[in-house]
């Protein structure tokens, strides 16, 4: 089953350590076999990336970035459209 996101592209939230996070799935479709997506998040956008374990990592980090977060995010929408 492919979701096509094309026509919502609104912000999904998620809250992280007290704090509440915006991001937008910049991806256009996410099915079963989708093993990576990018998402933009506070105005700058990164890659996440599924490896054979189904654990998520993303290469874009910076020293600046908050890696949990991102991982949180990944899982989210993994749990959220059932990659």
């Amino acid at each position: 089953m492919s979701i096509s996101l094309q026509p919502m592209k609104l912000p999904l939230r998620i809250r992280f350590e007290d704090q509440d996070y915006s991001y937008t799935i910049l991806n256009n479709t996410l099915d079963r076999t989708t093993r990576e997506f990018r998402i933009l998040l506070a105005d700058q956008e990164y890659t996440l990336l599924r490896n054979e374990k189904n654990e998520w990592s993303c290469p874009d980090l910076t020293i600046n970035d908050n890696p949990a977060l991102l991982i949180a995010i990944a899982r989210s929408i993994g749990l959220r459209y059932q990659l």
